[in-house]
């Protein structure tokens, strides 16, 4: 093999095994700690007010967002929310890879001005480790 088309071979090898590793961590995302659960149950609850239990989350460290249309549960089924709800997402905790790390996320769905559900569930925070193929550099 020359070496032109071993660094070829690299340019294109490497990028695909990065990928591959960071798409990996939705595979391996642990479910949401015993304590943290604890500390979700007691912040946002059933019969709670949306405005109250959200205001719980943000002094807990979740940032939250009113969001419209659908939600994925912690089985990875999809739900339509008809209302706007409320997703919020904790601060990254301990990693469980080189590249990924996990936060907890909560949905508040309402009924009316109140929580009818809470859904929590972890979603994988990857750095993106990929090199930028096939993008030209930005010039100053």
């Amino acid at each position: 093999m020359r070496n032109g088309d071993a660094s070829l071979a690299l340019r294109w090898a490497l990028p695909l095994l990065l990928a591959s590793l960071v798409s990996g961590c939705a595979l391996f995302a642990p479910q949401v700690g015993e304590g943290q659960r604890t500390s979700i149950d007691q912040a946002a609850q059933p019969g709670m007010t949306l405005s109250t239990a959200r205001a719980n989350l943000e002094a807990s460290g979740f940032s939250c967002r009113s969001r419209g249309g659908s939600y994925f549960d912690a089985s990875g089924e999809e739900h339509r929310v008809d209302e706007n709800f409320v997703s919020c997402d904790g601060a990254q905790s301990e990693g469980f890879s080189f590249a990924c790390s996990r936060r907890a996320h909560v949905v508040l769905v309402p009924n009316g001005d109140r929580v009818a559900r809470v859904v929590v569930d972890t979603a994988p925070a990857c750095t993106d480790l990929s090199p930028a193929v096939g993008r030209r550099a930005q010039q100053p």
